[in-house]
């Protein structure tokens, strides 16, 4: 009993010093990015979702960086219908979270993010197995997190497909190179919710 419990106490204490951690990165790159100077050339900023189909590569390819990390590519079992969400672990993001999982379980999609489901170990690890898990990558733009930018060029290197998000008042903070035809502009949760349904209502499987 006393071995369970000091489990379960070890897991709450890394899971919320890890979401200080975030919280206190979040709030340092607001006062160093809270004002960049970036190229930009709005005409060319795609203000919705293309109307056309997306296909799911669930092919993954070998390299040694997941042998690095103990993962045994011939293990991975990509889960149907899952959607990974990459975003900053802030408390200002929780209803966009909960708006992102909304659309996609209307749409028959589970929808987690890496505090969900929780497994004891290296974090760096864990992610990339729930990138390599899931079918669907949604990356929320939101609040310039280098952790989540990193990750996103994880899952491009996988061969995942990956939907953009941001909100439309943020537009200037997008980085040249995240923008493209796969970014969702939203203006509220609603928009946010109708767009994304939207999205995965139009994926099909390859």
């Amino acid at each position: 009993m006393r071995r369970k419990y000091t489990k379960e106490n070890d897991k709450a204490s890394i899971t919320g010093q890890r979401k200080r951690l975030e919280n206190q990165i979040y709030s340092l790159n607001e006062i160093l990015l809270g004002d960049p100077e970036r190229l930009f050339d709005n005409t060319k900023l795609l203000l919705q979702f293309p109307d056309k189909d997306l296909s799911i590569n669930s092919v993954i390819p070998n390299h040694s960086f997941y042998k690095d990390l103990g993962i045994d590519l011939g293990n991975v079992k990509v889960k149907d219908k899952t959607v990974f969400c990459l975003m900053p672990f802030h408390k200002s993001f929780d209803k966009t979270y909960l708006t992102i999982k909304d659309a996609c379980q209307s749409n028959g999609y589970e929808c987690y993010r890496s505090d969900t489901p929780y497994n004891p170990g290296k974090l760096l690890n864990q992610i990339v197995q729930l990138i390599l898990d899931s079918q669907l990558i949604v990356a929320v733009l939101d609040g310039k997190n280098p952790n989540v930018f990193y990750e996103i060029g994880l899952a491009h290197s996988i061969g995942k497909t990956v939907i953009l998000i941001a909100n439309m008042s943020n537009v200037k903070d997008i980085p040249f190179d995240l923008r493209s035809d796969r970014l969702l502009l939203y203006s509220n949760p609603k928009d946010l919710k109708n767009k994304l349904s939207n999205i995965l209502g139009t994926i099909h499987y390859v």
